[in-house]
């Protein structure tokens, strides 16, 4: 069976798992969640650069009518949740207004390419829940205490995930609606690696790494 072949009988699900897998990797070298978070500075830091990059990404994917393909989007948008997470830390509304924010973002055409985006987002939800709990065993950081990004949709995390692969499936049926999710997807990726590129880290968790 040819690689052509393989990716027609498979699901799009697994198609963009096999398309992404560097990509993925990448991003979690970059990210590097365990050395940033052994202090409550560095959580911070990271808290802080993800609100950078959610902020303008979902402010774009608000512009796109994904209720026409049956996904809720305001109980999936996350930005309102990292703002949660900053106060909590001790951020004033003055130090996240003055926050760096990404200027790379996934331009969005339709919902199809919304899709592409949503793997990647929707897809960091599960990993998340893995943090949550490393957060809270190392940082006492729970949902209610500065980790409620990380705990994303908590007990229903998985119910969420299913739900958005059911629209997946069904608007990528074609290849070239495949196509494009898959090209978002990637796109995506790129950027939050290109995000997290400029991002210098130091392992104190000094308060320069939020510059």
């Amino acid at each position: 069976m040819t690689q052509a072949d393989l990716l027609r009988s498979e699901s799009l699900r697994f198609r963009l798992r096999h398309a992404t897998d560097a990509a993925h990797r990448r991003l979690e070298e970059s990210l590097a969640l365990q050395d940033r978070c052994r202090s409550t500075e560095g959580y911070a830091a990271v808290i802080a650069r993800m609100w950078g990059m959610y902020a303008p990404l979902e402010a774009e994917l608000a512009r796109v009518d994904l209720g026409a393909l049956g996904l809720d989007m305001e109980s999936r948008f996350k930005a309102g949740w990292l703002l949660t997470d900053l106060a909590a830390l001790g951020f004033s509304a003055r130090d996240i207004a003055a926050l760096p924010r990404a200027a790379r973002i996934p331009v969005l055409d339709d919902p199809v390419d919304a899709l592409g985006v949503l793997y990647v987002v929707e897809g960091a939800s599960l990993g998340g829940q893995v943090i949550s709990r490393q957060l809270e065993a190392r940082l006492s950081v729970t949902s209610q205490s500065g980790g409620r990004f990380f705990a994303s949709y908590g007990a229903r995390v998985g119910e969420t995930w299913r739900a958005y692969l059911a629209v997946l499936e069904a608007t990528g049926a074609t290849p070239d609606a495949a196509a494009r999710i898959e090209a978002a997807a990637l796109d995506t990726f790129a950027c939050f690696e290109a995000w997290l590129g400029e991002w210098s880290f130091d392992p104190a968790g000094r308060p320069e790494v939020l510059a």
